[in-house]
């Protein structure tokens, strides 16, 4: 594998954004502490979660020293707190956006890595995932080519956890935009596909967890703000399709129909 650049840069940063979740997020820490050296690099920030999660991530800390730990004073979200792992501490070509609940095999990472020094002029590699739903399961494949029509039209097929971004790319887009209440996953893709299609290293595959009892934006008003947010930011970039998809599930009011529901 190629050494570190001059400049000290590794070859990907894993940046996790925790809250409250500590025991989910050490299953993913037992799993890939032990690569981190010259060329992988693992920063974790804790959004704030107080009492009692506070001490537990102390531990975590204690038990993993080599990883990069953010502690944030006051809940910021999960933008905020991606940009911070990307914006500090260790640099590296790649970064790695992913989710404290989900999980990839060490030997995984590792394939990555050789995969990554081989991706010259690349900007953007996607990943499978296996999706876990309950008892359901569902293994998905992303396509890479057509990016940017395929996010506006369709949508994207899996989360940043299976997505590596080139540290270039990342700084040209801006970085996560920590002003939007939901949608922020869909935004950088949207941004992103608009610089660049993907490479899919189809070969790894990372198990993405669904809890819907357990969503970022449980608030249905704040699900509506964020509803709008999106639509008025991503207006232009969104084919007529998901323009009408966003409108008509603000318009229904449908965060309040599924909190009736109990969806």
């Amino acid at each position: 594998m190629a050494e570190r650049s001059p400049d000290g840069e590794a070859v990907l940063k894993m940046v996790v954004p925790t809250f409250r979740r500590p025991e989910r997020l050490e299953r993913l820490l037992k799993a890939v502490a032990g690569l981190i050296g010259d060329f992988f690099a693992v920063a974790v920030i804790d959004d704030s979660s107080g009492p009692p999660w506070d001490d537990r991530y102390l531990m975590l800390k204690k038990t993993y020293p080599n990883v990069e730990w953010y502690f944030q004073d006051k809940n910021c979200g999960g933008g905020a707190a991606r940009n911070i792992g990307f914006k500090n501490g260790v640099r590296a070509r790649w970064v790695w956006f992913f989710d404290d609940d989900d999980y990839v095999a060490a030997q995984d990472v590792k394939k990555l890595m050789a995969y990554l020094v081989e991706c010259r002029h690349e900007k953007l590699v996607l990943l499978s995932a296996v999706i876990v739903n309950g008892c359901e399961e569902a293994c998905v494949t992303p396509k890479g080519e057509s990016l940017f029509e395929r996010f506006s039209s369709v949508g994207h097929q899996v989360n940043t956890s299976c997505a590596i971004f080139d540290a270039g790319l990342l700084r040209d887009v801006g970085g996560w935009d920590e002003n939007l209440v939901s949608g922020q996953d869909t935004d950088i893709f949207l941004r992103a596909s608009e610089y660049t299609n993907a490479r899919v290293f189809e070969e790894i595959y990372v198990t993405v967890y669904h809890h819907n009892d357990e969503r970022i934006t449980a608030d249905p008003r704040r699900q509506m703000r964020g509803k709008r947010q999106f639509l008025m930011k991503n207006w232009r970039r969104l084919a007529w399709r998901r323009r009408l998809r966003y409108g008509l599930t603000y318009a229904l009011g449908v965060p309040y129909l599924k909190r009736i529901l109990g969806k």
